[in-house]
């Protein structure tokens, strides 16, 4: 395998070159599970990483954590936009 030179830490490709590490030292004798790396614009909070390791891996599982994990950082952005409404007032 290749690997391509790291970039600085506040690239946006960082999160996925580290992704693609995990995944080359961390399969061996695993069952891939599934993984995903979501990098949110600046200012939109911090990336989502994961990567499943699962020797029952289920499709149905891993959206459904990707979703709460989703639906989290949407209502932690909601609370933090109505609080900064509630203040221009």
């Amino acid at each position: 395998m290749t690997f391509i030179e790291r970039p600085a830490a506040n690239d946006p490709a960082d999160p996925f070159l580290k992704m693609a590490t995990r995944i080359a030292h961390n399969t061996e004798g695993a069952r891939f599970g599934g993984a995903v790396v979501i990098v949110p614009p600046d200012g939109g909070g911090e990336p989502i990483e994961v990567l499943f390791l699962d020797q029952a891996a289920d499709a149905a599982v891993f959206w459904s954590i990707l979703s709460a994990k989703i639906r989290t950082v949407i209502d932690d952005l909601d609370a933090k936009s109505k609080q900064g409404w509630q203040g221009r007032r």
